[in-house]
């Protein structure tokens, strides 16, 4: 070692020293933060949505300065948002449903999702992944139908735009094999993205669970990123403006009930809170939200999205749903059972997509009635509205009315909770209709896919028409009778 003193360090090995003893600091530092951290405050329960989070400790004042960087603080370090991508904003007023304990990895197995989203009594219980099969066939499905979802999934996953949404117009962009045909003339947007994402959330499918779980974390932040501040989904040109933002927003309300994630509760209750607002008051909603052309169309699903808050234990106005139900007196047929949209009679006028036009609307008004607590074997106007239904059930023979994907949609939704004689008679026509209309043609890419057969489906196409029977074959497993009545 000529030339240097002894005892004396070469001038580069000591600059690396005096690094790894400032890295040995460092480290040792934040290990102590962590631990003061994990000590001093409760563990975040969505543990699947944040990895650590650290409150009011000025780490500066325990780290030293290092060369060119300075101290640190806590203002500098991002936490991000796992599940999303993004960081997300403060939400000091949220607080996670998931219950200390619960395993995110298996969320449909605790006690704590059937008493917050539906037990056996209540209108929305979240089948397992063990007890599936035996509420298939407790609900009146069967493989074939399971079959048919799975198929239904996977298409609409494959023909996801790539910024999250799905878009009726152009899909085909994402066909791979050939070209599904069947495209729509809507645009797309949050509309129908919240159609399709109820596809994949009523399946048990969530942002962080589940097989397409990245479709459904794409579709979310695809709502979450057209949100206006005042909760309302996409831009405000199109004259169904609310009928398209509350399919959205009940896929926000499944999202954040089906997980109990705060990544969803502040987009879901702002959502809520934008259709209470369009409601008029004491009675409906109109698909413009402008207080003053209401219709049963919109109505339905205005009283859809107060029912879903409520069973999200998101805030919300009751009384709403009950001016619904106020609503749909008014506008159906003592006699007849039949509903109409603006006033008796006059059933055949609404026209959005899915069209709640003929017996879909008096199907629709079934389902809100139910949910309101009418108990369906005494209550004579539902008794007569499900009458009609089963008079013309869905028949794979017969041409497809206008509006018929809404009814077969809602029709199943409706009579699966009225329940004995009706349901079995709409179920035994369902499934063979449905399912033996599906494409399962190996090696093309409309498999899994159903045709917009609907006249009035030509607006929404492909996605629309596969969307809305997937969503009836679902039903078996994802939905319990809202009262104890006999199947």
């Amino acid at each position: 070692m000529d030339g240097l003193a002894a005892g004396a360090i070469p001038s580069e090995t000591a600059q690396r020293m005096r690094r790894l003893i400032v890295a040995a600091v460092v480290a040792t530092s934040l290990l102590a933060v962590v631990t003061l951290s994990l000590r001093t405050t409760e563990p975040p329960t969505d543990a699947q949505d944040y990895v650590l989070v650290l409150r009011d400790i000025d780490v500066s004042a325990t780290l030293p300065p290092i060369d060119g960087l300075g101290a640190l603080r806590v203002d500098d370090i991002v936490i991000e948002d796992i599940a999303l991508g993004v960081p997300e904003e403060p939400d000091d007023d949220a607080v996670s449903r998931v219950e200390p304990g619960l395993s995110l990895d298996a969320p449909f197995e605790h006690p704590a999702i059937d008493q917050r989203i539906g037990g056996s009594a209540r209108p929305w219980k979240i089948w397992s992944r063990r007890g599936r099969r035996r509420n298939l066939r407790a609900g009146g499905g069967g493989r074939r139908t399971h079959a048919a979802v799975e198929l239904g999934l996977d298409w609409l996953h494959r023909h996801q735009s790539p910024d999250g949404s799905w878009s009726p117009a152009e899909f085909e962009t994402q066909c791979r094999l050939n070209r599904c045909g069947g495209a729509g003339d809507a645009p797309g947007g949050p509309g129908t993205t919240g159609l399709v994402l109820m596809t994949f959330l009523q399946a048990g499918e969530t942002h962080d669970h589940g097989d397409y779980a990245k479709t459904v974390e794409r579709g979310l932040r695809y709502l979450k990123r057209v949100q206006s501040a005042d909760g309302c989904f996409g831009p405000r040109t199109s004259s169904t403006l609310l009928h398209d933002h509350m399919w959205a927003t009940l896929a926000m309300c499944e999202a954040y009930g089906l997980s109990g994630s705060r990544l969803f509760h502040r987009s879901a209750q702002r959502a809520v809170d934008f259709v209470l607002r369009a409601q008029t008051p004491g009675f409906g909603w109109g698909p413009s939200g402008r207080n003053e052309d209401d219709d049963t169309s919109t109505t339905i699903l205005g009283a859809y999205v107060v029912r879903s808050a409520i069973l999200a234990e998101l805030e919300v106005d009751r009384g709403a749903f009950q001016s619904a139900v106020a609503w749909l007196d008014g506008v159906t047929d003592a006699e007849t059972g039949r509903v109409g949209n603006r006033q008796r009679g006059d059933c055949d006028l609404a026209w959005h997509f899915p069209t709640l036009r003929g017996d879909a609307l008096t199907a629709g008004s079934i389902l809100v009635r139910v949910f309101a607590g009418v108990d369906p074997r005494n209550d004579e106007l539902v008794r007569k509205g499900a009458d009609l239904l089963v008079a013309n059930p869905p028949d794979a023979a017969e041409p497809l009315d206008p509006g018929e994907l809404a009814l077969r949609y809602f029709g199943t939704q409706a009579l699966f909770q009225v329940g004995a004689k009706h349901w079995k008679q709409w179920n035994d026509a369902l499934k063979p209709t449905i399912v033996d209309s599906q494409h399962t043609e190996p090696n093309r890419d409309e498999c899994g896919s159903w045709d917009p057969l609907d006249p009035h489906s030509a607006e929404a196409g492909r996605i629309h028409a596969t969307a809305l029977h997937v969503l009836c074959l679902e039903v078996y497993y994802r939905y319990g009778r809202v009262g104890k009545f006999p199947p």
